[in-house]
C-alpha cells in the first residue's frame, strides 16, 4: 500500500509527469489539453496543499486549493498503471481530512464532462453533482461532499 505524504518542491518534476500521464488520454476526447496539464503547482507545494501517494516512487497526487472560504480538490491524478488500485480513493480521503483540519464543512471539485469515469467515481465517494457550466472553455461538472 502506498504511503501518503505532503509534497516537497523537489517532487515537482515527478508530480507534473504524473498529472500529464493521467490527463493525456483526455486531450483527444476534449479537443485540447486538459487544464491540469498546464497548471503551475510549485505554489501549492510551498503552501502545503499537495498530498502524494508513494510506494517506491510517487504514483498519485491530490492538489487542494483554498478559494475564499471554500476548499476545492483542484486536481486528482494517478498514474494510469496504478489506477483502480485504491490510490485515488486514499488521496481523496486524505484531501477530505486536510479540508476538515482547515475548517471546511464540505469539499468541492469539478471535472470535465468528457471524463465520464469521473462522473461515476466521485458519487461513489459520496460527492453529489451540484451543477454543470462552461468555464474557461471547458464543460465542467461540479460536485460537493459534506464533511
Amino acid at each position: 500500500m502506498a504511503r501518503l505524504r505532503s509534497a516537497r518542491i523537489k517532487d515537482l518534476d515527478r508530480l507534473e509527469k504524473i498529472v500529464r500521464a493521467a490527463f493525456a488520454p483526455y486531450a483527444e476526447i476534449i479537443g485540447k489539453r486538459p487544464a491540469p496539464m498546464d497548471a503551475e503547482y510549485a505554489t501549492a507545494i510551498r503552501a502545503g496543499r499537495v498530498i502524494l501517494a508513494e510506494k517506491a516512487e510517487i504514483t498519485g497526487v491530490a492538489i487542494l486549493e483554498i478559494r475564499g472560504r471554500e476548499i476545492w480538490l483542484d486536481t486528482l491524478a494517478v498514474l494510469p498503471g496504478v489506477q483502480g488500485s485504491g490510490t485515488g480513493t486514499r488521496l481523496v480521503a486524505a484531501a477530505e481530512d486536510w479540508a476538515r483540519q482547515n475548517g471546511a464543512r464540505e469539499l468541492k471539485l469539478y471535472t470535465n464532462a468528457a471524463m465520464t469515469r469521473n462522473l461515476t467515481y466521485y458519487p461513489r465517494l459520496g460527492f453529489e453533482e451540484t451543477h454543470r457550466a462552461k468555464m474557461d472553455g471547458f464543460d465542467r461538472v461540479f460536485f460537493t461532499k459534506k464533511l
